[in-house]
C-alpha cells in the first residue's frame, strides 16, 4: 500500500513540475510589476522570452498649416508641422501577462514596457495604483492584446488598426484581448472579422497569461494619424458603392449632442445662423460607424467644436472644408493632422470661455468669428 501511495505521489509531483514548466509565468510570478522600462531595456534584459518583429518602418509626414482668422497661429500646429512616425512592430512573448481594463502588459521579469502600455506617465503607470492583482488565469494558445478605450478617436485610430499589424505579419491569434462594451466597438470588431468566441473582454477582474502573448504596437503616435491607417479605415468601413448619401448633408454642423464636456452653450443661435446658409445640424450619438461614414462622405463643408465625432473626417472626400472651433485653453491638433492625411481644407478659430473656471471646457461660439471664417473658406 505504501509503495502504491509513494508511486502516486511521484506521479503527482512529476505532473506538477511538467505543468509549471508548460505554464511558466516568469520569475516575477503573478504579483505587481517591478518597474517601468523602455522597450530597448526589456529586449536586452529578456531577449530569450521576447521576439520583436518590425511591421512598418518610420515615415516622415509633412503637413500644411491650417487657415485661421486668429491674429497668431497656435503653436500646437507649428510644433508638429514636420513629423516622423515611429517604427511599428509586434512583440511575441512567453510568460508575459495582461491585466485590468486598461490592458497593462507585464513581461516575464515584471517590467511594464513604456511603448506598448496605455496611460503611461513619466516613468510610472496607473497599474501601480491598483489595490491588488486579480487571480491569474491561463489561456492555451496565442492571445493578442488589442487594448481598450471608450474614446471613439483613440479606438478608431490607435486600437482597431493594431489588428492591421497582425494581418501584415500573417499572425493568427487564437484569442483577442479587447474591450467590446458598446455598439461602435462591437460593430468595428465584426467588420474586422473577429468572432465573439475569440474575444476576451478586458475588465478590472482580468489577469491572464497565455502560451504566447502577442502585442502589436500602437499604429500611430497619439493624435497623429498616418496615411496608412486612414486608408485602412476607409477600406474597412466605407463601402465603395457609397459615394454620397444625399445633398442634404453637403453642409453639416456637428452637434456635441449628449457629450458632457466642450459643449457649445449658444448652440441654438449657431444652428439658426448656419441653417440660413444651408447647413443641417446633426449629432453622431447613437449612429453606427457606417452611418457616420455615409454622412461625412457626403459633406463638402463641416462646422464643429473639437470632439471625437470629427474622427469621421477620415471618410470625407478630398477637398472638403472643415471649420473646427476650440476652447482657448484646449487646442488639440489631431483633426488638423487627420485633415492633412485626407487632403481636406482645415480652418479653425477660438471660441470664448463661459466662465472664470469651467472644468468641462464649454464654449460660446461667437457668431461674428464664425461668419468671418466662413468667408475665409469662401462658403457663401
Amino acid at each position: 500500500m505504501d509503495f502504491i501511495l509513494k508511486k502516486q505521489l511521484v506521479l503527482l509531483l512529476d505532473t506538477a513540475v511538467s505543468l509549471k514548466g508548460k505554464l511558466s509565468i516568469g520569475a516575477h510570478g503573478a504579483g505587481f510589476p517591478k518597474k517601468v522600462a523602455s522597450l530597448k531595456e526589456v529586449l536586452l534584459e529578456e531577449n530569450q522570452n521576447i521576439n520583436y518583429t518590425k511591421a512598418f518602418s518610420e515615415e516622415p509626414i509633412v503637413r500644411i498649416l491650417p487657415k485661421t482668422i486668429e491674429p497668431k497661429m497656435h503653436k500646437k500646429f507649428s510644433s508638429i508641422l514636420n513629423y516622423m512616425t515611429r517604427e511599428r512592430f509586434v512583440l511575441r512573448m512567453r510568460g508575459a501577462r495582461v491585466a485590468f481594463t486598461e490592458c497593462f502588459v507585464i513581461t516575464p521579469k515584471g517590467n511594464v514596457i513604456e511603448e506598448i502600455n496605455p496611460l503611461m506617465g513619466r516613468g510610472t503607470s496607473p497599474i501601480f495604483y491598483k489595490s491588488k492583482m486579480p487571480p491569474l488565469r491561463h489561456y492555451s494558445g496565442k492571445v493578442a492584446v488589442i487594448s481598450n478605450t471608450n474614446n471613439y478617436f483613440h479606438w478608431m485610430f490607435e486600437t482597431i488598426p493594431r489588428i492591421l499589424l497582425l494581418k501584415k505579419l500573417k499572425i493568427n491569434p487564437d484569442y483577442f484581448v479587447v474591450g467590446a462594451n458598446n455598439s461602435f466597438k462591437k460593430e468595428s470588431l465584426r467588420k474586422m472579422g473577429l468572432k465573439e468566441s475569440k474575444i476576451i473582454s478586458a475588465s478590472d477582474e482580468m489577469h491572464l497569461f497565455a502560451d504566447e502573448l502577442i502585442v502589436p504596437s500602437f499604429p500611430i503616435n497619439s493624435g497623429n494619424p498616418t496615411p496608412m491607417v486612414c486608408e485602412f479605415l476607409r477600406k474597412t468601413f466605407l463601402k465603395p458603392s457609397v459615394k454620397s448619401l444625399s445633398k442634404k448633408y453637403e453642409r453639416v454642423y456637428i452637434s456635441r449632442g449628449e457629450a458632457k464636456e466642450r459643449k457649445v452653450v449658444n448652440e441654438k443661435e449657431v444652428i439658426d445662423y448656419l441653417s440660413k446658409r444651408g447647413f443641417v445640424s446633426i449629432s453622431m450619438d447613437g449612429k453606427s460607424i457606417e452611418e457616420q461614414a455615409k454622412i461625412f462622405s457626403s459633406a463638402k463643408v463641416i462646422v464643429a467644436a473639437h470632439g471625437a465625432a470629427l474622427s469621421n473626417l477620415v471618410f470625407c472626400n478630398k477637398g472638403a472644408k472643415v471649420i473646427e472651433v476650440f476652447h482657448p485653453a484646449y487646442v488639440n491638433a489631431c483633426f488638423w493632422a487627420l485633415s492633412n492625411c485626407m487632403g481636406l481644407n482645415h480652418y479653425y478659430f477660438l471660441g470664448e470661455k463661459t466662465g472664470v473656471f469651467d472644468a468641462a471646457l464649454n464654449i460660446t461660439l461667437p457668431i461674428d468669428k464664425l461668419g468671418e471664417t466662413l468667408s475665409l473658406a469662401r462658403v457663401e
